[in-house]
């Protein structure tokens, strides 16, 4: 009895093994808030060419449009909502959601400075 315990555990955490090592690969979907030609989606889409390309089987992303598929004031609010997952905007559209976003606006310096520092 015990040995026929001790194979059926043994049995269990192998397979337990053996499928916490197959993990499935995760899609994210993302908006752009701004048109595909511009040079802001053309930098977005560079990024998620990459991470494509060396997360196959770990992640991907999904492209769902631009503002031809959600109004770029809206961005945020499919992000807050689930909507989509993240999204390539600028925080002046909204601010509202995210007052934090506006700082650097603030900034007395210009941004290659900022960097620098």
């Amino acid at each position: 009895m015990q040995k026929k315990y001790g194979i059926l555990t043994a049995s269990v955490l192998l397979s337990l093994l053996a499928t916490s090592a197959q993990a499935a690969e995760i899609t994210l979907k993302a908006v752009s808030a701004f048109g595909k030609d511009t040079f802001f989606s053309q930098r977005f889409n560079a990024f998620v060419d990459k991470v494509n390309a060396e997360g196959k089987g770990i992640m991907q992303i999904r492209v769902v449009g631009g503002p031809e598929s959600m109004p770029p004031f809206e961005v945020g609010n499919a992000v807050r909502a689930g909507v989509v997952d993240f999204a390539n905007s600028t925080g002046v559209f909204h601010a509202n959601l995210v007052p934090e976003a506006l700082a650097m606006t603030l900034a007395e310096k210009p941004m290659s400075e900022i960097r620098a520092n």
